[in-house]
């Protein structure tokens, strides 16, 4: 998935940077906005997809998809200046595309390694994520700044075929065997994949059989949330409070990606074999904690240590909880439950963005972080008082 996830971070720059120069932020905002929202829609459908097509089809047609998208993107930009709603149909079109591999590759995760190896298997695809979302950026703005844009989505669409062209090469069919080796603290009562696997069963599912893995769900919808926020509120707090300019919020912005990096690769393994909700909640204290203190911060080496603090915890909490999620539920629902859970989750960053927007135009960037901070409070406590097991015994080791 490496190549694909280069590819999607070097669309996303360039699309940014095109859209910006012909039409300026107000119409970014609004391109932004359109491929975000579709993804809340489709992920349930994608699961859906990948219950009863397979992992292997769902990732090859969801890339040759993506890859038509952006070359159709680049042919229209060596035409001249894109208009803004083809822009806003690519846009469109892009947020429809993704959700299919990704829930493809969570479900099959499980399947490809033994288990005590799938946190650190987990922990791997979060850092080639935030590597490519590094890499991919970097990439993209110098071969716009050396060529142009339709070389650089020429490109994209190159490492999107590429994935289209490996993947059947990979093991990454889920079996069926040992459904209910999960220990999840509902099994399937027999039922067969054709049984369960209606658009809208994944949220079924989770509201009725796999509370536990709901409770996981709205803990990352709350870090969404939180970090949709912080993405809104940092720019702010670095020219109002730490009277810095953009310069200062690059490199904060580096450093707590950095931090995140940091935590995935050295913490993520270290807390393999811990119980998940411990982990989760000293993850939870620690960022809110950090994000107090990034809140009070009136120096930028203080803003920096603090915010790096909280970016920490967010490096194991990915895997801690995927990993979760994994193991308790069975392999045949795995996909529609990804679905609904991106559904979910998906919409924390949106939502985080505009209540962050309000926070800070109201409160102001000190107050507004540490509003966001105190939330942190409430799934700590839930998790505290919440008596349901979010660490299932271990399936039987099994590699294909």
């Amino acid at each position: 998935m490496t190549t694909a996830r280069i590819g999607d971070a070097m669309a996303t720059l360039v699309l940014v940077w095109v859209t910006l120069q012909a039409h300026g932020p107000a119409a970014l905002g609004l391109v932004l906005l359109v491929a975000a929202l579709p993804a809340i829609a489709i992920s349930p459908i994608a699961g859906h997809l990948v219950t009863r097509v397979g992992v292997r089809t769902s990732v090859r047609w969801d890339n040759i998809a993506r890859a038509m998208a952006v070359l159709a993107l680049a042919a229209i930009l060596a035409a001249g200046e894109p208009s803004m709603t083809s822009l806003l149909i690519y846009a469109l079109f892009a947020g429809l595309t993704g959700p299919a591999s990704e829930i493809a590759l969570d479900a099959a995760t499980p399947e490809l390694v033994d288990d005590e190896h799938l946190t650190e298997a987990n922990a791997l695809v979060s850092l080639v994520w935030d590597l490519s979302d590094l890499a991919g950026p970097a990439t993209a703005g110098f071969i716009l700044a050396a060529l142009n844009a339709p070389f650089a989505l020429i490109l994209v669409a190159g490492c999107y075929l590429s994935m289209a062209l490996l993947v059947p090469t990979v093991p990454l069919e889920p079996t069926t065997a040992d459904d209910d080796s999960t220990g999840n603290e509902n099994p399937c009562h027999g039922e067969t994949p054709q049984q369960s696997s209606g658009v809208l069963t994944g949220f079924r599912l989770l509201l009725t059989r796999y509370r536990s893995s709901l409770y996981l769900t709205l803990v990352s919808l709350f870090v969404l949330f939180a970090s949709g926020a912080q993405e809104v509120l940092l720019p702010l707090l670095v020219s109002e409070t730490l009277h810095g300019g953009p310069a200062q919020l690059g490199l904060l912005t580096s450093i707590f990606a950095a931090s995140t990096l940091v935590g995935t690769a050295l913490i993520s393994p270290r807390v393999a074999d811990l119980p998940v909700r411990p982990v989760v909640i000293v993850s939870l204290l620690i960022r809110g904690t950090g994000l107090a203190l990034l809140g009070g911060a009136r120096r930028l080496s203080v803003a920096a240590a603090a915010g790096a603090g909280a970016t920490l915890a967010d490096g194991p909490l990915y895997p801690v909880i995927r990993t979760a999620q994994q193991r308790l539920i069975p392999v045949h629902h795995r996909p529609l439950i990804a679905g609904a859970r991106g559904a979910i989750g998906i919409a924390g960053y949106p939502l985080g963005n505009a209540i962050g927007g309000l926070l800070g135009a109201h409160l102001g960037p000190t107050n507004a972080i540490l509003t966001i901070a105190v939330l942190h409070v409430i799934p700590i406590a839930a998790l505290a008082l919440s008596r349901r097991p979010l660490t299932p015994p271990r399936r039987n080791s099994r590699r294909l």
